[in-house]
């Protein structure tokens, strides 16, 4: 996951905060940091959250006592490989919540660990343990008693247990930092972070990329020499809007979600300190190093340049990965990151075998309508894509793509697409295999024949031996079973030969019970 930012306040320009506070969300791994966080800003419970990569940035504008207070929720990854982090991310902390699970004793093992980090790189600031799951008591392995008795022995603030799925006592807890926090400075404190200028500060990320802090400004270095391209940091997510934010599966769509908000030039100075920038970035391009380089956890106008730039700069893991993330994000189909690989040359770096394995893949051509549409395609990149196809008769592909595919070409204008998507429905329709035929008639595919198609289709031998298969074995559209009624009408039983299936139930009067189950079955459904 990457930073993020969520304010109450989705406006371009910022208001002014009498009080800025910097808060520290630490613990272990699933101890709920994260559904904390969000059940107090937005105040609904999101299960199947992603695990924290580094540090994910939140804030939330709150009232009180007559001020304007902005918390600044810094959630931490509870893994031990990010902890060498902590010490950076912990200055200029103003309190920290340590949370542990109620139902697992072994979340509170790290306590005496992350204390000390907080009490030497932020000092003597609030600390409230916190225990999560409040509403599995009947789980529980860790006493109420147990974690006040923690909380006495390290010197912590405050002890309080919290349930963010049911939302228990989990405004109280921030109310009550809140709280400690405005007690601790005066009156007349207002949070300036352009004020005092900063040192340089250094993160080296691994052996060929590492990210610096001079003149208030993020520097990135690959191999040494200073990379020059644009940074974005942050998603400013309207609470209203955080659930449509949970599906995406790049930065590249939630920025253009943003609308390009996330862009830092946009933003007041004074909206967060150069250091706390700084860490962000810190913070994304770490979880990108972690992710093995995913270009998804990137903007695009990022990713691509950075990974580039350290293939050129010797990175082996870099140059393993470089190729397969081109292939991955263009088979993605998402329109913006396709057309950006496409402008940029990026393609060019796969040879023709590596395309043609490229163009038959099903993802690739389930995505393909997505952008293919548009204008500004290369025609020799349309071309390579048409002969791929073989006339829209790639027999490589599952009815699952292939038809949705075809759907879209012909929508789109390609005779031949047109032409193959008919063939291929009318041929799918007369095999008579049920599951098949379903599928044709749930997705609307039969209002694409024409009339003249229509009839081939009834009169077909093909489809007189095998619609009885599924004709009673599935629900069909009332203007379908119309169409089949007047055919058997016309045409006859074709089992028995019967001729006007209504007229069955006078021979039933006459010749006595019918003995062709076709019929009777066409009679009890008809009639």
């Amino acid at each position: 996951m990457n930073t993020y930012l969520l304010d109450e306040l989705s406006n371009a320009k910022m208001p002014d905060y009498d009080y800025t506070f910097k808060i520290m969300m630490l613990g272990d791994n699933s101890v709920d940091k994260t559904s904390l966080t969000i059940r107090y800003i937005s105040g609904f419970f999101l299960e199947d959250l992603k695990l924290t990569i580094g540090v994910d940035f939140y804030s939330k504008t709150t009232n009180f006592r007559g001020k304007k207070i902005k918390l600044q929720i810094w959630d931490f990854g509870g893994e031990e490989r990010y902890r060498f982090l902590l010490s950076q991310y912990c200055k200029g902390a103003n309190a920290a919540f340590f949370l542990y699970d109620i139902t697992n004793p072994l979340t509170l093992d790290h306590l005496p660990d992350w204390v000390q980090i907080i009490r030497e790189h932020a000092g003597d600031v609030p600390i409230i343990l916190v225990g999560t799951n409040l509403h599995l008591e009947e789980f529980r392995a860790v006493t109420m008693d147990e974690g006040i008795s923690k909380a006495k022995k390290y010197n912590l603030s405050l002890f309080i247990e919290v349930s963010p799925k049911t939302g228990q006592n989990v405004e109280r807890l921030f109310e009550t930092m809140t709280e400690l926090l405005f007690e601790r400075h005066s009156e007349n404190l207002k949070v300036d972070y352009v004020s005092k200028p900063l040192k340089i500060i250094e993160s080296k990320i691994n052996n060929y990329l590492t990210l610096k802090l001079e003149k208030e400004r993020t520097i990135i270095y690959v191999g040494g020499k200073h990379f020059h391209q644009c940074k974005y940091l942050l998603l400013d997510i309207p609470i209203n809007k955080m659930r449509e934010y949970e599906e995406l599966n790049s930065i590249d769509e939630a920025a253009e979600k943003l609308d390009s908000s996330m862009e830092m030039q946009k933003l007041p100075k004074s909206y967060l300190s150069p250091e706390t920038e700084f860490w962000g970035h810190c913070s994304n391009i770490q979880a990108w190093s972690e992710n093995n380089y995913d270009t998804n956890l990137l903007h695009r106008n990022l990713a691509f340049p950075l990974l580039k730039a350290l293939v050129n700069a010797g990175d082996p893991r870099a140059k393993k990965v470089f190729k397969e993330e081109i292939a991955i994000r263009f088979e993605s189909g998402y329109p913006s990151v396709v057309l950006y690989l496409i402008k940029q040359g990026y393609l060019d770096y796969l040879n023709d075998e590596e395309l043609n394995i490229l163009f038959e893949s099903s993802k690739f051509l389930e995505n393909l309508p997505k952008w293919f549409f548009k204008k500004d395609i290369p025609k020799n990149l349309v071309k390579k894509i048409e002969v791929k196809l073989d006339d829209f008769n790639a027999s490589f592909l599952d009815n699952d793509v292939f038809f949705p595919l075809l759907e879209a070409f012909a929508k789109a204008g390609y005779a031949r697409a047109k032409k193959a998507f008919n063939e291929k429905i009318i041929r799918k329709f007369e095999s008579g295999y049920p599951p098949m035929v379903l599928s044709i008639i749930n997705h609307d595919y039969l209002e694409y024949l024409n009339s003249k198609e229509w009839d081939a289709v009834l009169g077909s031998t093909k489809f007189l031996t095998n619609f009885p298969k599924w004709f009673f074995r599935i629900n069909i559209p009332k203007w379908l079973f119309q169409k089949l009624r007047e055919m058997i009408n016309e045409l006859g039983c074709p089992y028995c030969g019967t001729k006007l299936i209504e007229s069955l139930g006078q021979r039933i009067v006459k010749e006595g019970p019918i003995k062709c189950e076709f019929c009777y079955t066409s009679l009890t459904r008809i009639i």
